[in-house]
């Protein structure tokens, strides 16, 4: 599995990347050489008598935010392994996103990028992450970002790589479904499905979306529900295939 993190503050984003080696699962690709993580100072407060503004966000220790990230990698892929009990090609990489009040505990978490293509196990590694214990960020709610990537074993079988025009026709059927999900959201969308035979047509049976807003992760279930009644989809042969798309 391999990793990379970020700190963000008000006025630059501090990027953090680290690739670290994690328990593989079902004897899965060697994992990447780890990076040397770097991270930003957060801007000085003005000084002066005048009155300011209270900081928004304070800084985080890097050291105990990667301690915290390398111990809930095995709950990250217990997920993982429990998601490829039901689809076996599972994997892809998947970005988080997580606000840290200065309590230590995880204000609210979002996908900012997901190709697993997998609900269920998207939801699992999110509230594994909202469990675990975090530094305390001095000088206000930080906000943190990392990046996981699952490969599966060599002996299993990639799915068969779509390009998303293939769902153009029937996903034009159902877009004033996918308007009511939305709700007026002006978030963007992307969804990764992994596309099953079902007779002579295809059928979604596992799907992830990732929305480009907190608002717009509300809706997400929604749409997933949608996807996987969707008819009219072209079928991929005799194994599935996998395709990502936005709404």
């Amino acid at each position: 599995m391999k990793t990379s993190f970020a700190f963000v503050h008000p006025l630059s984003l501090a990027a953090l990347s680290l690739s670290f080696a994690a328990a593989g699962c079902g004897g899965g690709e060697p994992p990447k050489p780890v990076e040397s993580p770097t991270v930003e100072a957060p801007p000085k407060r003005p000084e002066g008598p005048k009155p300011q503004m209270s900081q928004e966000l304070g800084s985080i220790d890097e050291a105990a935010t990667n301690a915290t990230f390398t111990k809930v990698s095995s709950d990250l892929n217990a997920c993982y392994k429990d998601g490829r009990k039901h689809l076996a090609f599972l994997s892809g990489d998947v970005k988080f996103f997580l606000r840290i009040t200065e309590a230590g505990t995880v204000k609210y978490e979002m996908l900012e990028g997901s190709t697993l293509g997998d609900r269920a196990t998207e939801l699992c590694m999110m509230e594994a992450l909202r469990k675990a214990e975090w530094p305390k960020p001095v000088g206000g709610e930080a906000e943190v970002r990392k990046s996981f990537g699952f490969d599966p074993p060599s002996n299993v079988r990639a799915p068969v790589a779509w390009e998303g025009d293939k769902l153009a026709e029937p996903l034009s059927k159902i877009e004033k479904d996918i308007h009511k999900c939305k709700k007026g959201s002006n978030a963007t969308f992307t969804a990764t499905a992994h596309v099953h035979p079902d007779g002579k047509h295809g059928k979604i049976e596992h799907v992830g979306i990732v929305a480009s807003t907190r608002e717009g992760e509300l809706v997400v279930d929604c749409l997933v529900d949608e996807l996987k009644d969707m008819k009219g989809i072209p079928s991929p042969g005799s194994y599935p295939a996998k395709v990502t798309f936005t709404l």
